[in-house]
């Protein structure tokens, strides 16, 4: 498992728990998710959310042998969410092109608003003064 740990404001808003070594055998994958997913039952109790997401058709939907490689070649994601008085639990298998990721994410609901992501589409100061900059870094 490899952990990221999730900063805004100098503040933990939330925690990523990643699979770190591929599997061979894509349906591994969905026994991971299974498991996980019992864990966290155990845990929170049955999930708010808990469904499978088909993309592009259903040609492997009828045989469960399948859907790891469904879910490696983007036409299958498998998700489940939970909601505590202070979290949001979110499990996820999702792949596409042969690579598949397994995580199960922490997010602060009550500072869900600060680890918002920046869009390119935000405006950006870009004549900054010498002054403005030694401020700037004066404040870092």
């Amino acid at each position: 498992m490899v952990v990221h740990y999730l900063f805004a404001s100098d503040r933990l808003v939330g925690a990523k728990y990643e699979l770190a070594s591929p599997h061979l055998i894509e349906n591994k994958y969905m026994r991971d998710f299974e498991d996980f997913k019992t864990i966290l039952i155990q845990k929170y109790g049955q999930p708010q959310e808990d469904r499978k997401i088909w993309k592009g058709g259903d040609y492997f939907q009828n045989d469960p042998s399948q859907w790891g490689a469904a879910v490696s070649t983007g036409k299958l994601t498998c998700r489940a969410v939970w909601m505590t008085e202070k979290t949001e639990i979110d499990l996820v298998l999702t792949g596409a092109d042969f690579k598949v990721t397994c995580e199960i994410n922490y997010r602060s609901r009550e500072l869900k608003h600060l680890a918002q992501p920046m869009t390119s589409h935000r405006p950006m100061k870009q004549d900054l003064s010498d002054r403005q900059i030694k401020e700037t870094l004066d404040n870092l």
